[in-house]
């Protein structure tokens, strides 16, 4: 359901014929394609979104954040072998968790200091701009008005010229 949305919203937008879609598991790949951008939503507590699907807060464990934190690195990893250099990785969760979220990007980063986060800013509308906290995560909340949701913008710097 997800990926015929992000179809009709890539159709609506002019961008069909630029962007390549897939969908598909990670684990696929066996890294013989790079792309200039990947979007990484990845499973999550869906802390954020509580106030659609009340049920979260009785079908979540604790130790579910400490298993979905594994899985996420492992999925952010993955994907970030299939980025080129010069291209951002987004990655998304509906968790409200900093286990899920600034935990995941920070301890990538610690491993794949090649790596650089960048501001979401530049990302978004200017209207979206605020709610971009003070390292640049965009981390709306239900104190906000919406759902609750974090995202970074993990770059792979183009390769140094050597010499």
């Amino acid at each position: 359901r997800r990926f015929d949305l992000l179809a009709e919203n890539l159709s609506r937008l002019g961008l069909a014929d630029r962007v390549r879609a897939r969908c598909c598991r990670l684990e696929e790949f066996r890294g013989e394609v790079l792309y200039d951008g990947i979007l990484l939503d990845v499973p999550c507590s869906g802390t954020g979104i509580t106030g659609r699907q009340p049920d979260i807060r009785w079908n979540r464990q604790p130790a579910d954040i400490e298993h979905n934190h594994r899985l996420q690195l492992r999925l952010l990893t993955t994907a970030a072998r299939l980025l080129r250099p010069g291209g951002a990785l987004v990655y998304a969760t509906c968790s409200l968790e900093y286990e899920e979220n600034q935990g995941v990007v920070y301890d990538f980063l610690t491993a794949h200091p090649e790596f650089r986060l960048t501001d979401c800013r530049a990302l978004l509308p200017p209207a979206a701009t605020g709610l971009v906290d003070r390292d640049g995560f965009f981390t709306p909340t239900p104190a906000d008005g919406l759902d609750g949701f974090f995202s970074a913008c993990l770059v792979r710097p183009e390769k140094a010229a050597s010499g």
